[in-house]
């Protein structure tokens, strides 16, 4: 603590990494920066994984943004993810400018999901191409309808859970199911009210008959089918739900936690549509991940060491109005194009405020383009953030024109009627309207003046 630097760091490089990853533990913060900032990167990398991770990031943060980059590629990822969990977000967001991608790629998947969230993610898209959008985003889960009932359980085991959901709304979020294994929770939003709907969740242990293999570079995680009794095709607007995933089992897999994807199959094709999965929390024993979906049907959960390749490229994000009234109807428009070498299918998703808001599929041939488009009604008068896969948009709703009707209150012999009258229009004085009246003022006197005359002409004449 007391000699100078170039001492302390004479003293740090005789010592074993554990001896000197104690002692920078325990030198004063400043002091330690400074060792850190001009030792080797080597031995710098030993000491900051020997130091407690938030005495590291507290190092980190007064450490010059490239030397520190250097010294955390080079840190065991895991250990790198605990400390640039405790870095100010200033910082993290200049190593994700200055680190290489599959550095990152390995270390910001051990960052607590809120710290890498608080990242600009026009900086994320920037720097990390290769990782699927969703893992670089927050999300605001969608908010249940608090006037709608739960879901009743009706029977869950192991592998088997039957809800029943007595009533959903129209165009707002109902719980649907919390269980089972790996399921958290499935909610839904309908394009009308649904009563007595029937949900059943089945566990499979492999993939149903006649449907296409996953790949043999996929780690399937778990198989089960999602069944919505008492709904027709094009009810749901959207469904979300929220799956955990073991981290036993990401481990002895080799599975990296940014590869998760939600496998549905469609039916009508018989293909396996990849949506790509949001890391939302962990927990010591598991990773907590949520999905948007269109519908139902039998679903894999998959990983791979290695992340998924991008088969879409979408740009143009147009927004029209941009300035809508309460209540018009805005289309939100993006260019979809397939850069893959074979048809793709598409999971096109829309996110208002960062909830997702609608849901779609659409096949683009290898090489085409697809104009895509949503159309939602415009809300309470505000400023609305828009999102489609990495294209980003706002728009402000103005308030709707005011109603000029006047409310007046009819007494009544048992109360008070309320009768909603017109105010009757007072029509503006026409252009010239004042000279119009002196000229007809004017025209009178002559007329009378003229009549006059002749009275007074005629009752002469009979005197004569």
């Amino acid at each position: 603590e007391q000699i100078d630097i170039a001492r302390a760091i004479e003293v740090l490089e005789g010592v074993d990494a554990d001896k000197a990853a104690e002692i920078v533990d325990q030198v004063d913060i400043s002091k330690a920066s400074e060792i850190v900032e001009q030792i080797d990167i080597a031995r710098a990398i030993e000491v900051l994984e020997g130091v407690d991770a938030d005495k590291a990031a507290e190092i980190v943060d007064q450490v010059d943004i490239s030397k520190a980059s250097d010294i955390l590629a080079g840190v065991d990822p895991k250990a790198a993810g605990q400390i640039l969990s405790g870095v100010e977000t200033e910082t993290i967001t200049q190593i994700v400018q200055t680190m290489d991608e599959d550095k990152l790629i390995e270390r910001l998947t051990e960052v607590d999901t809120d710290k890498l969230f608080d990242i600009d993610p026009e900086v994320l898209f920037d720097e990390l191409p290769k990782v699927p959008t969703e893992q670089l985003v927050a999300e605001v889960a969608p908010e249940l309808d608090p006037d709608l009932p739960q879901p009743e359980a009706v029977l869950v085991t192991e592998n088997l859970a039957l809800y029943r959901v007595q009533k959903t709304g129209q165009l707002t979020w109902a719980k649907l199911v919390g269980s089972p294994i790996p399921i958290a929770e499935i909610s839904g939003k309908f394009n009308k009210v649904l009563e007595n709907l029937e949900v059943e969740i089945a566990s499979l242990d492999t993939i149903p008959q006649g449907a296409p293999g996953l790949g043999s570079q996929l780690k399937v995680n778990s198989i089960f089918n999602v069944n919505l009794g008492g709904s027709e095709s094009g009810d749901i607007v959207a469904a979300h739900v929220t799956v955990f995933i073991e981290k036993a089992w990401l481990d002895a897999n080799d599975v990296n936690k940014w590869s998760l994807q939600f496998q549905r199959l469609d039916e009508g094709t018989n293909r396996w549509v990849p949506f790509q999965t949001k890391r939302v929390r962990e927990d010591e024993e598991r990773v907590y991940y949520a999905i948007s979906v269109p519908g139902f049907s039998t679903i894999a959960i998959t990983g791979s060491n290695e992340l998924p390749e991008r088969a879409f490229e979408v740009t143009g994000l147009s927004i029209q109005p941009a300035s809508p009234v309460a209540g018009e109807t805005v289309t939100v428009s993006v260019t979809v194009r397939n850069i893959s070498n074979e048809p793709q299918d598409y999971p096109a998703s829309l996110w208002l405020n960062s909830t997702i808001e609608q849901v779609q599929v659409v096949n683009v041939a290898a090489g085409q383009s697809f104009a895509l488009n949503f159309a939602i009604t415009a809300g309470n008068p505000g400023a609305y953030d828009v999102r489609i896969e990495r294209e980003l948009g706002t728009f402000t709703v103005r308030p709707a024109p005011v109603d000029e009707t006047v409310t007046a209150v009819v007494p009544t012999a048992v109360g008070t009627a309320v009768v909603a009258t017109e105010t009757p229009a007072v029509p503006p004085p026409e252009e010239g309207g004042g000279a119009g009246l002196i000229i007809t003022i004017v025209i009178v006197i002559v007329a009378v003046v003229v009549v006059g005359a002749v009275a007074l002409y005629i009752m002469q004449r009979r005197r004569r």
